[in-house]
């Protein structure tokens, strides 16, 4: 009984060493924005709306294409780059058959315009979808996913990791907050080619959960943000994509939230909802980790019953931000 004590002991404690130190380095390895001046970037109060984001502006950035029945690929979500092997997403881009086909999928990267790839646009199949165990399609709560690649992604100026709120943050300490996509503008039917970029804020739930916004049909695994009144929003395919926030001391984007969903788009006292990625961050540190991934093969061979057993990552698991908290 004391042997396995004490191995479970050195087990918790190779644990903890191995978390913090991949805290620590990809602290200093995500978040890089190599192809934009943000000394000469004006994110500010001039973007009151969708408007072309810059090449490279948001290198996390994925496009989550579906094959059609014609053969060619069409976008359908968003995801951001977490890792060299993993892509963060919602878990409601895979309702559809098709989508569940990993073979009918394909994942883009440093793209700015749907139509047409770049010379820094390149693209990887798909290995698996990790969906949250407990997402519920009928009110879409767990809405998060995992995808990871079959080769690795190949980091440039305009293809980088993201990092993960994993603490707390001071509603103070987060400006400006952006979200980017494809999506349409503003709910008026019109699709984007170009990739759009907008400047929201976080509002806290207790006031998106008021009678006449969403009644208090809000958990504490969302976000809400938006506008209180009608504004800049994100909309259909902009699913799954980040929202990230720059860190007072850091001179970082964090992604703090998942694209969720919305009454309509840039509606009144409507904003968007998005996935709590902070409220996820064990679990995505399980999945991709070579313990987690050797226990969904199993279940999706056996439908065997998830165990608790830890494990340290492999590199690209999230980052940690080391802010005392006041908010979200």
């Amino acid at each position: 009984m004391q042997l396995l004590k004490l191995a479970f002991f050195h087990l918790f404690l190779l644990t903890l060493c191995c978390a913090t130190n991949a805290a620590e380095h990809r602290n200093s390895e995500c978040s890089h924005r190599p192809a934009v001046n943000e000394e000469e970037e004006d994110l500010g109060s001039e973007i009151l709306g969708n408007h072309d984001a810059d090449p490279g502006a948001w290198p996390w950035l994925v496009s989550v294409q579906i094959a059609s029945k014609d053969g060619t690929y069409r976008h359908t979500c968003s995801g951001s780059v977490i890792d060299n092997y993993w892509v963060l997403t919602a878990a409601h881009c895979f309702k559809a058959k098709v989508a569940n086909n990993v073979e009918k999928i394909m994942l883009v990267f440093g793209l700015e315009q749907i139509s047409r790839f770049s010379k820094n646009t390149y693209a990887r199949p798909v290995a698996e979808v990790i969906k949250h165990e407990n997402y519920n399609p009928d009110t879409e709560a767990n809405d998060i996913a995992l995808i990871k690649v079959t080769n690795p992604i190949v980091f440039t100026n305009y293809i980088q990791p993201v990092c993960l709120q994993n603490q707390r943050l001071d509603i103070a300490e987060l400006k400006p907050c952006v979200t980017a996509g494809w999506g349409m503008v503003e709910g008026k039917d019109k699709w984007t080619d170009i990739l759009q970029e907008q400047e929201i804020s976080i509002i806290p739930t207790a006031i998106c959960n008021q009678g006449d916004w969403y009644n208090g049909s809000l958990n504490d695994k969302v976000l809400c943000a938006g506008f209180k009144w009608a504004g800049p929003d994100r909309c259909q395919t902009d699913s799954g994509g980040p929202l990230v926030c720059k860190v007072l001391g850091t001179g970082k984007f964090y992604q703090l939230g998942i694209t969720n969903w919305g009454l309509g788009c840039g509606q009144k006292i409507h904003p968007g909802i998005y996935t709590s990625v902070r409220k996820y961050i064990e679990w995505i540190q399980w999945k991709t980790s070579k313990f987690g991934q050797m226990q969904t093969s199993n279940e999706h061979a056996r439908m065997a019953t998830p165990n608790n057993s830890a494990t340290c990552l492999h590199y690209g698991f999230l980052t940690s931000v080391g802010l005392v908290s006041l908010f979200i």
